[in-house]
């Protein structure tokens, strides 16, 4: 996985790593509060800010019950989404498997295909 930082998993046009601070200050908090990119998430109608973003990326555990992974596209080195397990159960190994693709010019092709093809691998 050389040559990208930090990477869990790395496709052909993405890579996943630990989303960090510098994320949720980014454009990540933005992507929750467009009702065209929330039109689908139950969260859908809860506006989100950067203090927000910042207190959920730190609440994140790891081997907790839940997974979050930055979604980087490799060509620019830009995080573009975010992936994620949740309700995680170790015993049965089952989980509920999320993708969003934030920026908006990723959103069609084949990014979200990609991720969802690295979540179900890892």
């Amino acid at each position: 996985m050389e040559g990208y930082p930090n990477a869990y998993a790395v496709g052909e046009l993405i890579y996943f790593r630990h989303p960090t601070e510098e994320d949720a200050r980014g454009t990540w908090h933005s992507w929750l509060s467009d009702p065209v990119t929330t039109r689908y998430l139950v969260a859908q109608n809860w506006p989100n800010s950067v203090e927000q973003q910042v207190e959920f990326v730190r609440s994140l555990e790891p081997y907790g019950s839940r997974m979050a992974l930055a979604i980087v596209a490799k060509n620019e080195q830009r995080h573009i989404g975010i992936a994620g397990l949740s309700s995680i159960d170790y015993i049965n190994r089952t989980a509920h498997v999320s993708v969003l693709i934030g920026e908006a010019e990723y959103r069609k092709g084949p990014f979200a295909l990609e991720a969802y093809q690295l979540l179900l691998e890892v």
